[in-house]
């Protein structure tokens, strides 16, 4: 199974999810439930993410733990991604086809919430050998696997 990070908030999230229903995290039900045409649900364009895989964040995790550093640092994915995007990853890593997922936008939706929560993680990319790059592409590599999470 892999779990998709998208924030500290998200992490904790994911992980409460996977306790409480380890087949499917919340989001990937959503977004594979939306695929199967058994939900309406928007993916928004104009809200952007720093999405990673849990086993990505691990390994940095890991790394920064050891070093003998002081101050905030972000870890997240290398590459933004807005929420439509990520839900075609996920479902086209289900072998899943993608017409069905319906893109939106905040403004659309009438609710109030951030649409930029990209994570800078400039300052801890020089200090790790293993800085975790985007999940862009490699979401079905790792579902084949089992190795994202």
């Amino acid at each position: 199974m892999t779990l998709l990070v998208t924030g500290g908030t998200g992490y904790l999230g994911s992980e409460l999810v996977r306790l409480a229903a380890p087949e499917h995290p919340r989001q990937e039900q959503a977004v594979l439930e939306a695929a199967r045409g058994e939900r309406e649900i928007a993916f928004f364009e104009d809200e952007w993410r720093s999405p990673v895989l849990v086993s990505d964040l691990a390994d940095a995790l890991i790394e920064l733990a050891e070093a003998d550093l002081t101050g905030l640092l972000h870890v997240a994915g290398a590459e933004p991604m807005n929420r439509y995007e990520l839900a075609c990853e996920i479902a086209a890593a289900h072998g899943l086809p993608t017409g069905r997922l319906h893109r939106g936008t905040i403004a659309e939706s009438g609710l109030k919430r951030a649409a930029n929560c990209v994570l800078d993680s400039s300052r801890a990319r020089p200090v790790l050998s293993t800085a975790p790059p985007g999940v862009r592409g490699r979401i079905g590599s790792t579902w084949k696997t089992g190795s994202g999470g």
